[in-house]
Order: C-alpha cells, then structure tokens, then sequence
C-alpha cells in the first residue's frame, strides 16, 4: 500500500473501518476516516502475509460505536519491530519502511 492511502481496520476478517496511521504518545494507532468506500473483502488467513502495526482490545460494544474521527490507540509504540503474521503464525518481525511511496517491511528477525 501507498503511505497515503486509508489504512483497513479489520475486526473478524472484515473491513469495518478505513482510517489512517497517527502517533499517540510514542504509540502507533488509528484515526477512522470512513471517507472512501471499504472494500468488500474478507482476508483469509491462507492468502496473506499480514504486518501487524499494532493491535487493541475492546468489547464489541465499544467496536459498534466506533464513528469517523475515533482514534483508536494501538499497543505497540512507533518503531519497535512489527509482528509478520502467514496463516496465523508468527513467521518473522520487521521495521515498517516507506520505499518510493509504498509501505514495506523490512524484515529484522526470523523466528
């Protein structure tokens, strides 16, 4: 993805929010921006590799009310390695990089 493109807040496989990355105190997390269109796509563990930026726990009440503007907090702080997740197993932990306008990951350990 594009560092300027919405970034999909996936709750059980689905895309229920777009938003962007922010920083909140040393922490990544999310802010929903609910502009664009969500895709209609459900990620299947088997087709993707995931980076995972961060992760939080709320109730599904809380997930419910979730609006344009909510900025969500995430548990990892800005620059410490980020989980590489294939079929739900924990494959590696990268650096999140920006390269020629493209988010990336640069791979820092193999577990």
């Amino acid at each position: 993805r594009q560092y300027y493109d919405p970034l999909d807040l996936v709750y059980k496989n689905q895309v229920i929010h777009r938003g962007e990355v922010v920083v909140v105190d040393e922490n990544f997390g999310i802010r929903i921006k609910d502009e664009d269109k969500k895709p209609d796509v459900t990620y299947i563990e088997d087709d993707y590799i995931t980076v995972q930026l961060g992760s939080c726990y709320h109730t599904d009440e809380t997930i419910k009310n979730i609006t344009n503007g909510t900025i969500l907090e995430l548990n990892t702080y800005a620059g410490y390695p980020s989980p590489v997740i294939k079929n739900g197993k924990l494959v590696a932990y990268g650096e999140i990089v920006v390269v020629d306008d493209n988010f990336g990951v640069k791979i820092t350990e193999i577990v």
